[in-house]
């Protein structure tokens, strides 16, 4: 029998649960700090739970840097099935190069609807091409929360961000960018554009 809801706050007890009856999982592991070795430990459990449709990862302040958002990266390979992910990599040192990593991965999520990525509080500035284009590929999202507090993003950071408001079936946008330097007054300015480039999306909840 499938287990419906399942949350686990210790890796070493996912790691010996069933894993092929899991469908809506929670893994909570922001109080823990993660080794390259958990890391490549859960993509191997990841390629066992074949019926998860729901999943959610709290890896916050397990400051992951290059190595660890590659390992993570591996490991979501293996879960492109999902049709919602949640996604908590708040305070991780992450830095540009380590955005496109992680986008490559989530461009496999060919049939996820929903999608939640906290990326606040990390090192990567504008540097959110690789990110936005990848997620052009996940072709099925009606619904993306993107929270990127306290990056340093500016204009060119927001005009970046663009791809995501092509997304065909796109319904509900979250995206809260506060505590970066956005400016609001000049027209022409890339959080403008980013603006002008939402009208086809049903509802826009954004916080600046």
């Amino acid at each position: 029998m499938l287990n419906q809801n399942k949350e686990y706050k210790n890796i070493n007890e996912f790691l010996n649960s069933q894993l092929n009856l899991h469908q809506n999982l929670s893994l909570d592991f922001s109080t823990s700090k993660l080794s390259l070795q958990d890391l490549s430990n859960l993509s191997s459990a990841f390629k066992k739970t074949v019926n998860l449709s729901c999943l959610q990862i709290n890896l916050k302040n397990n400051k992951l840097g290059k190595q660890g958002i590659q390992a993570l990266a591996t490991a979501l390979e293996n879960c492109k099935n999902v049709t919602f992910l949640s996604l908590n990599l708040m305070n991780d040192d992450i830095f540009g190069s380590d955005l496109t990593c992680l986008g490559m991965a989530l461009a496999n999520f060919q049939i996820i609807e929903k999608l939640q990525l906290d990326l606040s509080g990390n090192n990567f500035g504008n540097n959110l091409n690789g990110l936005a284009s990848a997620l052009q590929n996940c072709i099925s999202l009606k619904y993306l929360e993107l929270k990127l507090l306290y990056n340093r993003i500016d204009q060119s950071g927001a005009i970046a961000l663009l791809p995501i408001t092509t997304l065909p079936h796109l319904i509900t946008l979250n995206l809260n960018l506060r505590n970066n330097l956005l400016q609001l007054s000049n027209s022409g300015n890339g959080y403008c554009k980013l603006m002008n480039g939402v009208y086809k999306i049903k509802r826009l909840v954004l916080n600046q």
